[in-house]
């Protein structure tokens, strides 16, 4: 569906009550050591309806009593600055990692704690047991309802490592790259009676996720892993091998724990029995809660495991519902019809923390950027290989290079410099402090290049962005579109219930530069196989990761590297390809620095990706209805960001 809005930016401008900070940071993890891993007023915009064929979405409509809000100045308690955490620096190993041994829960195998939680975020994505038909396994990961080979922790001060969960210990080749084997806990039963977990649903879960092994995965974290893993090896009952084609210092943090996007392990006996379209149906995992269904559009309910090996749930029960309007969900927190919410605009934290919410403990820096979509620039692989195939979806598809004015090929000269002062004065013409002040409510910074922070040590001035309207005007002159042009977004389905960046841009460039947008609203469900297929030429937000060391590898989903099968930020650069390729492999420190300028010099260049601003992301909980709620460390920042649900503790 495509919306056709009068766009709300000029009614944006909110009061500023203050600058609101988080709640400290405190160390969560039941091992004893780890190893650190070191208005501006604006017209209303028109826009042209634009009749496409996309998913139904049925809202769910949430009865609620909320008051009406009177807007006036009112003092309040004003929290302290936001304090987000950064990731230490990773090396390579290059022996066999000294690891943290679990300490056994003094919970595991006591009688459930009774109670009910509900949570309300904006979207609950898919669930299911199939490794290839898996979309969003990083969401349902969050549930509790699987576990991983490893699991990301905090030590003492407050640093993040890895620890063991499914797997006891894990040793590494002499080399420290070429593989790992794990070693795997015995007597972990899968839900719904389908018995032990050994080795070979390990292997199954990474093998069938692999799109190199399985072709027409489309599990999230798929095109990563067919990137840098060959076939995961079984080598007995309770141990397998995974053979590295590239590993670095990230790679256990990323893809092997929960931390962004590693892989749950699901049932081998469940895909024999019933096969792949029928695992979708139904969610089989090993974690300390069972899922009992889920329901597109309307939720995901889970129930405790009785005695579960590692963690017995402190709630029977939880129901996760899918409230697309955050004004329903904020007021569903304030009536205690939710426990817990997520995806909350940040201008609703301070007034919720002063009436006295919390900020859940964990928490990430989301990063606002956009990709300037349909500039596929690749012509051949890593390999090599020529992209020659007229079929969207193929490991060698030659993505269409349409023709909208910021797309322009470099081997199109003219076009690729129209193409690039088009891009230059889209990004010159964005007020990024007045959508820190307005989107954000204060709470946010200004970013100009995605996964960087200005206050980064590598960053350099001359890849800031200057808010420019004569600049970007004479340049949209001299590239033939003074008079504007149309173009897409897609925004989802919260753009038609919430104040959203894409509309505040949208105003700005209408009112500026006379460029008129549209904002697609179907599902993410429907949207993606546009991204994995390389067809998509709608602007899209794709932030980077500024929460992590910038000289970890990036970035491989703004490239071919990805392919088949595997998410794509809808623009293909060989300048990224080959970055991300020398940064996989890279050991020496000032080489990796070196390789983090040349990159963003380039796309401060070209802008192809463009930074707009960073803000915190949390869940907020009421805790008259919640004790405590100990949590993992947090890399993605899905399910509403929370996290280790089982450990939650209810009031008495």
């Amino acid at each position: 569906m495509i919306a056709n809005f009068n766009y709300r930016f000029s009614r944006l401008l909110v009061l500023m009550i203050g600058l609101v900070a988080f709640v400290a940071i405190a160390a969560c993890t039941t091992t004893e050591t780890v190893e650190v891993i070191k208005e501006v007023p604006v017209e209303k915009i028109v826009t042209k309806e634009v009749p496409v064929e996309v998913e139904k979405i049925i809202e769910k409509e949430v009865p609620v009593e909320v008051e009406k809000i009177v807007t006036k100045e009112v003092p309040v308690e004003v929290i302290k600055e936001v304090a987000v955490e950064k990731i230490k620096e990773i090396s390579v190993p290059k022996e066999v990692l000294v690891v943290a041994t679990a300490t056994p829960d003094p919970n595991a195998g006591k009688v459930v704690s009774s109670g009910e939680v509900t949570a309300a975020i904006s979207n609950v994505y898919f669930m299911n047991s199939s490794p290839r038909y898996c979309p969003a396994c990083s969401v349902q990961a969050r549930t509790g309802a699987t576990e991983f080979l490893l699991t990301a922790v905090r030590d003492e001060n407050g640093q993040i490592g890895i620890a063991p969960q499914i797997a006891e210990s894990w040793t590494q080749s002499e080399d420290g790259t070429s593989w790992t084997e794990f070693k795997l806990r015995e007597g972990i039963q899968f839900h719904g009676g389908y018995g032990e977990m050994t080795a070979k649903d390990v292997a199954f879960s990474w093998n069938d996720a692999n799109p190199n092994i399985v072709a027409d995965s489309v599990h999230d974290t798929g095109g990563a892993i067919g990137t840098i893993l060959n076939e995961v090896e079984i080598i007995d009952d309770y141990t397998v091998r995974f053979n590295w084609k590239i590993y670095n210092g990230s790679t256990m943090l990323n893809y092997v724990t929960n931390f962004v996007e590693g892989i749950g392990i699901l049932s081998k006996d469940f895909f024999d029995e019933v096969g792949a379209d029928a695992m979708k149906e139904q969610l089989i995992g090993t974690g300390p809660f069972e899922m009992e269904k889920w329901v597109q559009h309307d939720g995901a309910y889970l129930n405790a495991v009785p005695d579960h090996w590692r963690k017995t749930a402190g709630v029977a029960k939880i129901n996760i519902l899918e409230v697309p309007e955050a004004a329903t969900r904020k007021a569903m927190l304030q009536t205690g019809q939710a426990h817990i919410v997520g995806d909350l605009p940040l201008k609703d934290w301070t007034p919720l923390v002063a009436a006295g919410f919390k900020v859940a403990q964990e928490k990430k820096l989301g990063d606002t950027a956009f990709t300037m979509a349909g500039n596929y620039w690749e012509t051949d692989n890593s390999d090599g290989e020529k992209f020659t195939s007229s079929e969207a979806g193929d490991a060698l598809y030659l993505p269409v290079m349409e023709d909208k004015p910021w797309i322009g090929h470099p081997d199109d000269p003219e076009k690729y410099e129209k193409a690039k002062k088009v891009r230059t004065a889209m990004a010159m013409s964005i007020d990024r402090s007045a959508l820190v002040d307005v989107i954000t409510a204060g709470l946010g910074t200004v970013s100009h290049m995605p996964g960087i922070q200005n206050s980064d040590p590598l960053f350099k001035s001359e890849w800031e962005i200057p808010y420019d309207v004569a600049g970007a005007k004479a340049l949209m002159e001299e590239a033939g579109y003074a008079d504007g042009f149309d173009l897409e977004w897609w925004g989802g389905p919260s753009v038609a219930t919430e104040d959203t960046v894409h509309e505040a841009i949208a105003a700005m460039w209408l009112k500026d530069l006379n460029i008129n947008s549209t904002i697609d609203q179907q599902n993410y469900s429907s949207f993606r196989p546009t991204l994995v297929n390389r067809t998509n030429t709608k602007l899209l937000f794709s932030g980077g990761d500024a929460h992590v060391p910038v000289t970890w590898p990036r970035d491989l989903n703004a490239s071919s590297i990805s392919r088949p099968g595997g998410y794509n930020r809808a623009i293909e650069i060989p300048m990224f390809r080959d970055t991300y390729n020398k940064m996989a492999v890279e050991l020496d420190e000032d080489k990796l620095k070196g390789y983090v300028e040349e990159y963003y010099d380039w796309n401060r260049d070209n802008l192809v990706w463009v930074g707009v601003y960073q803000q915190p992301q949390a869940a907020l909980y009421n805790p008259g209805l919640i004790d405590s709620w100990d949590m993992v460390p947090e890399g993605k920042g899905v399910l509403g960001m929370m996290n280790s649900l089982e450990n939650i503790k209810l009031k008495e």
